[in-house]
């Protein structure tokens, strides 16, 4: 039902949301430079995601990047801390043990914090979309259920954000959608749409300032598309041309999947290559953060080589050997969404500066946190192009 939201042909009317807040980002980390400040990149590319993510997904710009104490992207690290601190405590997996548990009870009050804010807004775009009420009248509504009253053509149906899309279907009443499937969506998508891009963002930065050859190259690809306009909004035909950033941000994935494991279920027997059957029905998890770094489908695995991802060094490799967005019909439906703004933001950023790690002896830990994050951040130093 949500697909619409995420095909090709809404894709472009999201292209100006990313590029105003990558230039809202630009513009906090030049002031940053010019004072001379160490920056601790994760958190900003955190918030400007989730900025990215609220509005493309709701139509409601909540400005997380410029209110750096805004209480959802607070509660929203605190529930993770809360959930991984549950995981690592078995005693407290049981449901009546954690909703008694002193931590339980403060990660229920932080989470009704985000399930507050998040109904605010979908209370706030219903009235904006239906202000004469949330519901229609019998004679309003066609015998499949469907809205007369407003007649929306299929063309305008795909160009709805999600929550407009849920709305609409709620009002139509053919599906059954209740407030709660709306908010539990909505919430989701505002998750899965920004901490997978900021992971992105964080270790593409790394990657980069840690390989400065391959930064070089980088530039010079930017250099030749946008020259010395540092401000230009990255447009539709520009996306194409960045082919080495694209490069850049497969490798990224390849040696940071945001997801490190994902789970399926085995619908038919599965037969290995050893002779080994997986029987109809097993539960099996699938780790990218291992099979990406299999040195026979990845020579030298754990170097940064951007260039494996050029169409000649691509010949052969079969398309399952990288699986950053899994694959078949259970595959990642924002994925265009999720690279179009990866390649916005990092255009952004690297046209206007150049990156070099704190430290190049500091050790950069990744653990998953909801997401594969660096453990304590990541701290860069910035020089204007």
């Amino acid at each position: 039902m949500i697909m619409p939201a995420f095909n090709f042909g809404i894709l472009e009317n999201f292209y100006s949301i990313f590029n105003r807040n990558s230039q809202v980002l630009v513009d906090i980390l030049k002031d940053k430079e010019a004072q001379g400040e160490v920056v601790e990149i994760h958190s900003l590319v955190n918030l400007c995601a989730l900025d990215i993510i609220f509005e493309s997904a709701t139509g409601t710009r909540v400005n997380c990047l410029s209110k750096l104490d805004h209480e959802f992207p607070i509660a929203h690290i605190k529930e993770f801390k809360f959930l991984y601190y549950r995981a690592f405590n078995p005693w407290l997996c049981p449901k009546f043990i954690w909703r008694i548990s002193p931590v339980g009870i403060r990660e229920k009050a932080n989470r009704k914090i985000m399930s507050d804010f998040v109904e605010k807004i979908i209370q706030t775009r219903r009235s904006e979309i239906f202000p004469e009420g949330e519901a229609l009248k019998s004679e309003e509504v066609d015998i499949n259920g469907n809205d007369v009253k407003e007649n929306f053509s299929k063309d305008e149906d795909t160009r709805r954000n999600v929550l407009d899309l849920l709305l609409h279907e709620q009002r139509k009443g053919g599906m059954k959608i209740t407030d709660q499937d709306i908010r539990d969506e909505a919430s989701f998508l505002i998750f899965a749409g920004h901490d997978t891009t900021s992971s992105t963002l964080t270790w593409a930065m790394y990657l980069l300032a840690a390989n400065p050859e391959e930064q070089d190259k980088l530039h010079e690809e930017l250099d030749s598309i946008f020259g010395d306009d540092r401000t230009r909004n990255v447009d539709a035909s520009d996306l194409p041309k960045l082919k080495y950033l694209e490069c850049c941000i497969k490798e990224t994935l390849r040696l940071y999947p945001p997801a490190p494991f994902f789970a399926r279920q085995i619908e038919r027997d599965l037969k290995l290559h050893d002779k080994t059957t997986i029987p109809s029905g097993t539960d099996v998890v699938l780790f990218p953060w291992l099979t990406h770094r299999l040195p026979e489908f990845f020579p030298e695995p754990e170097k940064f080589v951007p260039e494996r991802y050029t169409p000649e060094n691509s010949v052969g490799r079969n398309p399952y050997a990288y699986i950053t967005f899994s694959g078949g019909p259970r595959n990642c439906m924002g994925q265009k969404y999720a690279f179009a703004e990866t390649k916005m933001i990092l255009a952004h950023m690297f046209r206007n500066f150049r990156v070099e790690l704190n430290s190049p002896n500091e050790e950069v830990i990744p653990v998953p946190l909801g997401t594969v994050a660096p453990k304590n951040g990541l701290k860069i130093k910035l020089t204007l192009r």
